[in-house]
């Protein structure tokens, strides 16, 4: 009794640093998309989302440990299965950016439309693993398999995200030079996002205990899955503030890709009217 008081003690400590870490955050990723606009393509609106995704599963933390609820368990952890999938997405969202900004086409832009669906459809599947987990009719061992069949998919995601950051490395003379600082940003961001997969891969795929995202060490929780997606997001948000803001316009216009293939990287000094990009006042 006193070992299980002591977990829901320390889950509980951590869902208030999450409150007071992530709260910040959603307001500068708020004010980050608000910048940039909300429409989907440009992919920041996924920064709001992992904001709201850790409070609200903070806030069913602290429900499941004052009223000691089952329930409110399973609530925060689907929840924050959803969250280790859009952390992804949020890296997937400045690549976008990044690539359809570029003075050439260097990556199609159906390209990362495909690259949505490992970490969209392990959203699902990590949603039904977790219900599943709160039926105490369902079979463990299917449970069990959803979930690695979750992380599977977020890192076959991951992997592809990697091949297209470095590809993007390797062309890096095609970017404007106000996109470079995104694109190192997201390298900078890979070794974080390493740590946090290699978590939810060792609680999927090992059968240590203090791995288990519900009932694991708060403490290894804290260090290798919390402060990954705070940094990450800070990061993101930091560089966000600074990026150049692009009229969703232009992602309408059929003819902004050849646009812009058409002309050269941008020199500084070059107005950002004098090639093509509307800005906002």
């Amino acid at each position: 009794m006193a070992e299980t008081i002591g977990f829901y003690e320390a889950q509980g400590r951590l869902a208030i640093a999450e409150l007071v870490l992530f709260t910040p955050c959603f307001f500068g990723a708020l004010w980050v998309t608000a910048r940039h606009g909300f429409h989907r393509r440009m992919g920041w609106s996924y920064l709001v989302l992992l904001s709201v995704l850790r409070l609200t599963g903070a806030s069913f933390w602290l429900a499941a440990v004052r009223h000691r609820s089952r329930p409110m368990l399973e609530a925060a952890t689907i929840l924050q299965n959803i969250a280790f999938a859009v952390l992804f997405l949020c890296m997937l969202g400045l690549l976008q950016r990044i690539n359809e900004a570029t003075s050439t086409a260097v990556l199609a832009p159906r390209l990362f439309l495909l690259l949505h669906l490992p970490f969209v459809i392990g959203i699902v599947v990590g949603i039904v693993a977790g219900i599943d987990d709160g039926n105490v009719h369902a079979d463990p061992s299917t449970t069990n398999t959803r979930v690695q069949a979750a992380v599977v998919l977020v890192t076959a995601g991951f992997v592809a995200l990697c091949g297209v950051t470095a590809y993007l490395v390797v062309k890096r003379r095609a970017l404007f030079k106000s996109d470079l600082t995104l694109l190192w940003a997201v390298v900078l961001s890979i070794p974080l996002l390493l740590v946090r997969l290699v978590y939810s891969l060792v609680g999927a795929f090992s059968q240590d205990p203090a791995f288990e995202l519900a009932t694991g060490n708060a403490v290894l929780k804290a260090f290798m899955a919390v402060l990954e997606e705070f940094v990450v997001e800070v990061l993101y948000i930091s560089v966000g503030l600074k990026a150049l803001v692009i009229q969703s316009s232009d992602f309408a216009s059929s003819s902004f890709f050849h646009r812009r293939a058409r002309e050269p990287a941008r020199e500084e000094g070059t107005s950002l009217q004098e090639i093509g990009f509307a800005t906002r006042p």
